[in-house]
């Protein structure tokens, strides 16, 4: 396995306040006495859902390596892998905030993966479309990308 020249996590904290809001929602919806069983149980998996979306897509885990440039997000799922001999070039790219966050397709056919702001590299691969990371600190981890190029 080759050794790592660099790891970032980056969390976004934005998603907790909404699924507190959303949970306290559904909890006061469901508090009444004469509430139906199978509506209880239904608003416990929507918020469990939720949760599980929230703790997927609020961290994102980036590594580069003499192999391979890997983005994860959550507990390593979704996770991209791009083989070091496919990458052409890396450069820091600033997204428009329609982008949003998770993982999106981009006009183009680009394809992002990012968590919070709106700082990105884009990788440009052989035989295949642009890649986007976002990332909270884009100039050191466009300097690991050229470094193992």
């Amino acid at each position: 396995m080759a050794s790592t020249t660099y790891r970032s996590v980056q969390w976004a904290w934005y998603p907790f306040p909404i699924l507190v809001v959303i949970a306290a929602i559904v909890i006061f919806g469901l508090s009444s006495d004469d509430i139906d069983p199978a509506w209880l149980w239904s608003g416990v998996a929507f918020i469990v859902l939720m949760l599980w979306i929230v703790l997927t897509f609020s961290r994102l885990v980036v590594t580069v390596d003499a192999a391979a440039i890997t983005a994860a997000f959550g507990p390593g799922w979704p996770k991209k892998v791009i083989p070091m001999s496919d990458v052409v070039s890396a450069e820091t790219v600033r997204n428009t905030w329609w982008y949003g966050w998770g993982i999106r397709w981009l006009p183009g056919g680009t394809w992002m993966y990012n968590v919070q702001g709106l700082d990105a590299i884009e990788v440009e691969r052989r035989g295949a479309a642009p890649f986007r990371i976002g990332t909270d600190d884009p100039m050191a981890l466009l300097q690991a990308i050229r470094d193992v190029m």
